[in-house]
């Protein structure tokens, strides 16, 4: 395992190039994993509106109360997991952004920087001080598809109690 890129020296040109490519392919590499978002929403949204659809029917057919619980975690994770996907919609495009331009010879630290000034400028997040290294970037996005992936297995998991309350009763 390569240790993550945390400065570039500028002196040797050789070594900040070498850098900034293995800084390039990191975040292209990232941005493929943040890519695996957008199935998990899809299904996300067809259980959230399964169960919205039930719920309504359930309104009419007030005989089986119990499976609104299920389904209402099921809606909450389902919202949870949107929130999430929302967020890796935003980076996705971020990372691949960062990987051509570190390609074409752009240094990575010196551009976090700039995206850093640029976000708190525009009013959606505050600068860190340092900089955030690519490392823990990568890590940030790593957590956001977990995060991602837990809530989805939510939803299942208030589907089949909802499916366990219409076997049991």
């Amino acid at each position: 395992m390569t240790p993550p890129v945390t400065s570039i020296p500028h002196e040797d040109p050789q070594a900040a190039r070498k850098a900034a490519y293995q800084a390039a392919h990191q975040a292209e590499i990232t941005a493929a994993l943040l890519g695996l978002s957008r199935p998990l929403d899809a299904t996300s949204r067809m259980l959230t509106i399964a169960a919205l659809v039930v719920l309504i029917l359930l309104a009419v057919q007030p005989e089986a109360p119990s499976l609104w619980i299920p389904l209402t975690l099921s809606i909450v994770f389902g919202i949870a997991e949107y929130v999430f996907a929302l967020r890796c919609a935003f980076d996705a495009p971020l990372f691949a952004s960062w990987a051509r331009r570190w390609e074409q010879g752009i240094l990575p630290p010196d551009d976090l920087a700039a995206f850093d000034v640029a976000i708190r400028e525009s009013g959606l997040g505050h600068q860190p001080t340092p900089t955030r290294p690519l490392a823990d970037r990568t890590a940030g996005a790593r957590r956001l598809l977990r995060y991602q992936c837990r809530c989805l297995a939510g939803q299942i998991g208030g589907w089949l109690g909802a499916l366990g309350v219409l076997f049991i009763f």
